[in-house]
C-alpha cells in the first residue's frame, strides 16, 4: 500500500495525541491534589500571618519590578540612600526599655533567634536541642527562625515541597521552638527584617509586656553561642541605650560600618523601631548584616546615639586566629582542640563560674574600627570593653595580650 505525505504525517501523529492528552490530565490532577493537600496551620506554630502561603507567591525569583534591585548598581545605591519610613517612625529614645525581669509583667533578658534553613537545617536544630538547649538559661528565650520553603517551578516539585512542609509541621508540634516567617526562605529576600518585625509585633503594646526581651539577637545555626559569656555581657548593659552588640572583625570594606551576621544583638528600642517600620523592598533585601548597619546609621547621633560593643576577634568566627575563655561564639567548622586555643569546656566553665585564679581577659586583636567605636561609646557612657570581666580585682588587669605574671615556683 502506497501512503501519501499527508497519510504519513497523520499516521505518526495520531498515536501521540492520546499520550499528550493523558499527560495533561495527569499533570492537572497532580496540581489539584497538591493544592488540596497543603497542611493546615499546626497548633502552637508561631507564624507571622499564615502557614500555608501560596506556592507561587514569589515564583522562582522576584518580579520584574524588583529585578533591578538585584543588580549591583541598584543594590549599592540602596545601602546609601535614606529610608523615610524609619526617619518618620517613632524613634528609639521615644520607645524606651521599661522591662523588669521579675514580677507579673516580667520580661526576658534576651530573645535569641537562630536562623535555620527550612530545607536542610533539621540536623543543626537537633544538635542544638540535644547539647545546648537543655542547659539554656531561663532568662533567655530561644527560637529557630525559618521561612517557607522556596516556591517551585515545576508541578512535580510541589510534592517535594509538601513533604518538607509536612516535616516542618511535625517538628514544630513536637518541639514548639520554631517561628516560620511568611516569606520564602532566602536570607537575601529580607529574612532579618521579617524577624525583627515578628519580634516587634509579638511583644508590641503600651507599658510593660510580659515576655518582652531587653535584647534581641540574631545568630546563624552554624554558630554555637557560649551562653554563660553572652549572659554575663548582656547583664552588664543598659537596654535603654541603643546597644549594637557583635563584631566588625573581618567585615567587608565595600559597606560602611556594620557587625557581621554570624551573631549580633540589638536592644529592644532598636528592634521595635526597625520592626514597626514599613520598609520598602529595596531596603530589606541583600547582605543582611550590612543592611542592619545601614538602618542604624539613620539614627540621630544626638538624640539616639548608638552604643556599639565590638568584640573584634574575641567573638569566635571561622577565620579567627584562636579562641580563649572570653569567646562568646564558636563556629561549627573549627577544630576545637587545646592546641588551637582554650579547651571548649574551659570556655564554658569560665563563664559559669569565675575561678579564683582566673587570668585577666586578653584578646588576640581588636579591629581599628571596633576600637574607635569603643572610644566614641565611652564619651556617652562608661561602657566595659567588649568581653572584659569587670568584677576582676584591679591588680589582675593588664594590657591587651599581656600574660598575667605567674608566681615563682617554690622548688
Amino acid at each position: 500500500m502506497t501512503l501519501s505525505a499527508y497519510d504519513l504525517f497523520t499516521f505518526k501523529a495520531r498515536p501521540r495525541l492520546p499520550v499528550v492528552l493523558a499527560s495533561a490530565v495527569l499533570a492537572a490532577l497532580i496540581i489539584f491534589v497538591a493544592q488540596l493537600s497543603l497542611p493546615d496551620r499546626p497548633p502552637g506554630l508561631q507564624t507571622a500571618t499564615t502557614y500555608a502561603a501560596a506556592l507561587d507567591e514569589e515564583g522562582v525569583g522576584t518580579s520584574h519590578e524588583k529585578q533591578w534591585l538585584l543588580e549591583p548598581e541598584g543594590v549599592q545605591r540602596s545601602f546609601e540612600e535614606p529610608d523615610y519610613s524609619l526617619l518618620s517612625a517613632r524613634q528609639p529614645h521615644e520607645i524606651g526599655c521599661d522591662i523588669p525581669l521579675e514580677g507579673a509583667n516580667s520580661g526576658k533578658l534576651a530573645f535569641i533567634g537562630i536562623f535555620s534553613s527550612s530545607l536542610n537545617g533539621k540536623g543543626r536544630r537537633d544538635l542544638y536541642r540535644k547539647h545546648i538547649l537543655p542547659e539554656w538559661p531561663d532568662e533567655v528565650e530561644i527560637k529557630f527562625i525559618l521561612a517557607h520553603p522556596p516556591a517551585v517551578k515545576y508541578p512535580l516539585d510541589s510534592l517535594k515541597r509538601l513533604k518538607i512542609l509536612d516535616g516542618l509541621k511535625q517538628e514544630a508540634e513536637e518541639h514548639k521552638d520554631m517561628v516560620i516567617l511568611d516569606i520564602d526562605d532566602n536570607i537575601d529576600f529580607g529574612k532579618t527584617f521579617e524577624y525583627f518585625k515578628w519580634v516587634a509585633q509579638h511583644y508590641a503594646g503600651d507599658g510593660q509586656v510580659r515576655g518582652r526581651p531587653r535584647f534581641v539577637m540574631k545568630a546563624d545555626d552554624d554558630t554555637y553561642l557560649v551562653m554563660p559569656n553572652v549572659v554575663r555581657t548582656l547583664q552588664s548593659l543598659n537596654c535603654k541605650k541603643n546597644v549594637y552588640w557583635g563584631t566588625s572583625a573581618g567585615s567587608s570594606g565595600h559597606f560602611r560600618q556594620y557587625f557581621r551576621g554570624l551573631g549580633y544583638g540589638l536592644s529592644w528600642p532598636l528592634v521595635s523601631w526597625i520592626g514597626s517600620a514599613d520598609l520598602p523592598y529595596a531596603h530589606k533585601i541583600k547582605i543582611e548584616d550590612a543592611r542592619t548597619g545601614q538602618w542604624l546609621r539613620l539614627l540621630d547621633p544626638v538624640l539616639d546615639p548608638v552604643q556599639r560593643i565590638d568584640y573584634g576577634w574575641a567573638m569566635g568566627d571561622w577565620n579567627q586566629l584562636n579562641y580563649t575563655t572570653e569567646t562568646v561564639a564558636l563556629p561549627s567548622d573549627r577544630d576545637y582542640t587545646p592546641e588551637f586555643g582554650s579547651d571548649v569546656l574551659d570556655i564554658i566553665d569560665f563563664g559559669k563560674v569565675m575561678p579564683p585564679n582566673a587570668k585577666s581577659p586578653k584578646y588576640n586583636k581588636l579591629s581599628a574600627m571596633g576600637q574607635k567605636d569603643l572610644e566614641e561609646a565611652s564619651k556617652v557612657e562608661k561602657a566595659p570593653l567588649p568581653g572584659v570581666i569587670t568584677d576582676l580585682p584591679d591588680e589582675r588587669a593588664g594590657p591587651l595580650d599581656e600574660p598575667t605574671p605567674q608566681p615563682a615556683s617554690s622548688s
